[in-house]
């Protein structure tokens, strides 16, 4: 610790206690702790050095010299604190409780401590501050011992630059930017710019500590400067560069003059039109006079008639014409034209002489007035009148009507014509019609007018109101009204709205004579007016109201949620819409975010805006996962609403079963297809088969060859319990004895249509099988049944005869009233498969339409009737039937 006060002897005297005047003031010395990084240099009386805080009492003698100092602080417990008054020095370790230490500085008598006293405080192991007790306040003043740190020279940052660029040749390049002192002392520098490896200019600049002052420096460049340089800006310490561009200059203004357009033909004294276009092709603006000309003594220079100053940007372009007198040029052919300093545009023009002048001839050609005029308004009369002579001439025109009379003065060239209007005041009495006479030296024409007795006054009309009632507080209520001025004279009215014992609004209206106008009229509402009310608006003449309702505000939105549905139930994995239907029943229009929560957490959600009475249905989805089976309430939430359904949630299923295939056959046992029940007697029947083969026993007759078994090869599809497949249908054949072709062999020929299917389930034996077929009918005539079938000889129908597709759906779950051939059965049944894999499947509700096609026998036996009575076809659903004894083999 550093003492700055030299040990003094202290003399002790017990004789002059009794003259010790004990004086306390306030004073301050440096407190601190020992582990503190600052000392403060506090003033006051209460001082604080890092976390300890001290306040000083301070005791003097009567001579005015200290003889001890009480300091009070407060430190966190533990903290060591070392305090030095004058040559007295204690250390402390502090409670954490408000603590007293006394320092003695003086003796008790004559000798103490004379102002200013030395007042130390040190952190142990650390740096030192000195200070005073102050003679006149008691104020201790501290400060550092230890040297200042050396302050930052000055340091000139240089900024972005900002430039001029680009300039042309010998225009002036200027580079603009803010330099700034970033060191702690003030400092001057030289700023320099350099373009195109040279300095250019340069700037003393002169800056404080932290201060910063933009400096515009300059380049005025010459001729042969144009390029792309680097601008650089430095000062000694930094430097900052920019792109610029020096241009050359661009070229002089260059007016080219093109589509020269004049008439080739004219009369001397004709005024001709001459325009051209002059276009600036050059870079520069300029301004030249564009000239018209005519070469008049045909020495090939254009003597200028005409001229006009043009100022045109480059790339500019103008179109000038000139209005020509002709009067000064003999008849002839001239080349004229339009020329600029830089072009001309030339063309020939031919004057002939004029033909011989007449004299002037003022003919009143029309007359317009403003009658009818009411008594007291002025009569206007409009008179064309035209000169038809060649010379132009000055008459009076004169109008001569109700016994008063006007003029003027007209003078007009050959040939060219003007509207003259006179006019007379009208007075009382002078209604009635009249004539209106209009005279020239040459002429006069006359018309018919109407004085009229003065008009009725304005009387303006209210009616027609209507409003945009009803309005909701706050709003306007706008009123409109038709108002017509239904008197005789323009008027002007001061029309109002009142509404609720109050003017509300009105508006100044002006109508001509039979006008009308609609009128629009407000008031705005406030809180508070709601209610019905009667709109009046009221002219000086008229009223008329209708009424009007302020409503109070519409309620807010009000997101309301109902039937609430969904796809339940799922499989895990599979996801799970949710629909609700999401009605406002609030007056407002607003926005809500719909979300969908299921199984504790919030799956989904959608922002829904809804019109106030709107609804509108939301989808909300939740992707299962594996593990999520169970069964939830999925709750759909608005902001004001609720609404749930039960879900489920599935296990994952099974991967489907792989197709089966599988072939079968028609056994045979009791199958057959029969037509036209109970009108035909003959059905077609099929051989007992086993295996896919007929049985010997079911052979038929040697004449006739044995069918095929009918055999269906499929593929079964578990997933879903559906099959198709392909049907193979053998010819069906036999013999019939008594026709009206005697005896006949016949074969119907069944293929399938498409693909045949249906349904299959193996659990329940029911099965289902749809198909379509086409059948085709050969007939052949024989000399009695027992021909054999190879010796039937050659067919009388024709290739085309064939029966319409037929489409037939079976069942084992149908059953029908047999109309066949077997009196034993009176009901046919369906009977699903039993464990052999065997059933039956029969249908009664299909179509079978009429044979066609198969032509005529020696022209007098109709083939077609032929079959179609021998099946009973056309048949319709119940006329018509089929079972099928069906053996299913799915393999091993």
């Amino acid at each position: 610790m550093q003492t700055l006060q030299a040990n003094r002897k202290l003399l002790y005297s017990a004789g002059l206690t009794a003259l010790l005047i004990a004086i306390v003031a306030m004073g301050m010395v440096a407190v601190q702790p020992a582990a503190a990084t600052d000392v403060s240099t506090q003033t006051t009386d209460q001082a604080e050095f890092g976390n300890v805080t001290a306040e000083v009492t301070k005791e003097t003698l009567f001579t005015g010299k200290v003889s001890k100092v009480t300091v009070t602080y407060t430190a966190p417990a533990g903290e060591t604190v070392d305090i030095t008054v004058a040559d007295d020095s204690k250390t402390v370790t502090a409670d954490g409780t408000e603590s007293e230490v006394t320092l003695q500085v003086g003796a008790f008598f004559f000798f103490g401590e004379s102002y200013p006293v030395d007042v130390s405080a040190a952190i142990q192991g650390g740096e030192s501050v000195d200070g005073t007790i102050n003679a006149d306040d008691g104020v201790v003043t501290l400060k550092r011992v230890d040297d200042e740190p050396e302050p930052e020279p000055a340091t000139f940052a240089v900024g972005d630059l900002s430039t001029t660029s680009p300039v042309t040749e010998g225009e002036t390049l200027e580079v603009t930017t803010t330099v700034e002192n970033t060191g702690d002392q003030q400092g001057t520098q030289t700023v320099t710019l350099d373009v195109a490896g040279a300095q250019r200019d340069s700037q003393d600049v002169t800056l404080a500590s932290g201060a910063s002052q933009t400096v515009t420096l300059s380049w005025t460049t010459q001729s042969g400067d144009a390029g792309d340089y680097t601008a650089t800006v430095a000062s000694a310490n930094d430097s900052a560069s920019a792109a610029v561009s020096v241009n050359a200059p661009a070229t002089p203004a260059n007016f080219a003059v093109s589509n020269l357009q004049a008439p080739s033909e004219a009369t001397v004294g004709d005024t001709i039109t001459v325009s051209a276009d002059v276009e600036n092709t050059g870079d520069q603006q300029g301004t030249q006079t564009v000239a018209f000309g005519v070469d008049t003594d045909s020495d090939g220079s254009l003597e200028t008639l005409a001229s006009q100053d043009e100022t045109l940007a480059s790339g500019a372009s103008t179109t000038v014409t000139f209005d020509v007198d002709t009067s000064a040029l003999s008849a002839g052919t001239y080349t004229h034209g339009v020329s600029t300093a830089n072009d001309t545009a030339t063309a020939q023009i031919t004057l002939t002489a004029p033909p011989v002048e007449q004299p002037p001839n003022f003919q009143v050609q029309t007359l317009d007035t403003n009658s009818p005029v009411t008594e007291g308004e002025t009569l206007t009369v409009d008179a064309t009148v035209a000169n038809t002579g060649d010379q132009q001439g000055t008459q009076t025109v004169t109008l001569s009507v109700l016994g008063a009379s006007d003029d003027q003065q007209v003078t007009l060239a050959g040939g060219a014509s003007q509207t003259v209007t006179l006019s007379v005041a009208t007075e009382t009495g002078d209604a009635g019609s009249g004539t209106a006479t209009v005279t020239t030296e040459n002429d006069t024409a006359s018309t018919s007018v109407q004085v009229n007795a003065p008009d009725a006054p304005a009387n303006f009309q209210v009616s027609g109101t209507s409003s945009n009632s009803p309005v909701t507080e706050g709003e306007t209520l706008d009123v409109t009204a038709t108002v017509q001025n239904t008197g005789e004279q323009q008027g002007t009215q001061t029309v109002t709205l009142d509404v609720a014992g109050a003017q509300r609004d009105s508006q100044t209206v002006q109508l001509a004579a039979g006008a009308s106008q609609d009128v629009t009229l407000s008031w705005t509402t406030a809180s508070g007016d709601a209610g019905d009310y009667t709109a009046t608006v009221a002219s000086a003449n008229d009223t008329d109201t209708t009424s009007v309702t302020v409503n109070e505000p519409a309620t807010p939105a009000n997101f309301a949620v109902s039937n609430v549905g969904s796809n339940s139930p799922i499989n895990e994995t599979e996801t799970l819409d949710v629909t609700a239907t999401v009605e406002n029943t609030g007056d407002q229009q607003g926005t809500q975010t719909v979300t969908l929560d299921v199984a504790g957490a919030q799956q989904d959600s959608q922002d829904v805006t809804l019109a106030g009475g709107a609804s509108q249905t939301v989808t909300l989805s939740w992707t299962t996962a594996s593990g999520d089976a169970g069964d939830y309430t999925a709750t759909v939430a608005s902001a004001n609403d609720t609404g749930t359904a039960s879900v489920s949630v599935n296990t994952e299923p099974e991967p489907p079963a792989e197709p089966i295939p599988f072939t079968s056959y028609v056994r045979g046992d009791e199958s057959y297809l029969h037509t036209g029940t109970p009108n035909n007697d003959r059905a077609i029947t099929y051989p007992t088969c086993r295996d896919g083969q007929p049985q010997p026993a079911d052979q038929q007759p040697f004449y006739l060859p044995t069918p095929g078994c009918i055999t269906v090869d499929g593929t079964l599809f578990p997933s879903n319990n559906t099959w198709d497949g392909d049907i193979d249908f053998p010819p069906a054949r036999d013999s019939v004895n008594d026709t009206s072709l005697g005896t006949i062999y016949f074969e119907a020929d069944l293929s399938q249509v498409g693909e045949a299917g249906g349904t299959l389930n193996r659990d329940n034996g029911v099965v289902t099988l749809n198909t379509t077929v086409d059948i085709g009918v050969t007939i052949w005539n024989v000399d009695n049944a027992q021909t054999g079938w190879e010796n039937r000889g050659d067919p009388v129908s024709e290739p085309s005869c064939t029966i319409p597709s037929v489409s037939i759906s079976l069942s084992t779950e149908k059953s029908f009233q047999t109309g066949s051939p077997f009196p034993s059965t009176s009901t046919v049944s369906g009977e699903r498969l039993d464990a052999n894999n065997v059933g039956k499947i029969v249908s009664d509700d299909f179509d079978v339409g009429s044979a066609s096609g198969c032509g005529t026998v020696l022209g007098i036996v109709d083939l077609n009737g032929q079959i179609n009575g021998e099946q009973g076809i056309p048949a319709g659903p119940g006329d018509n039937e089929v079972a099928y004894d069906v053996e299913f083999d799915f393999g091993s």
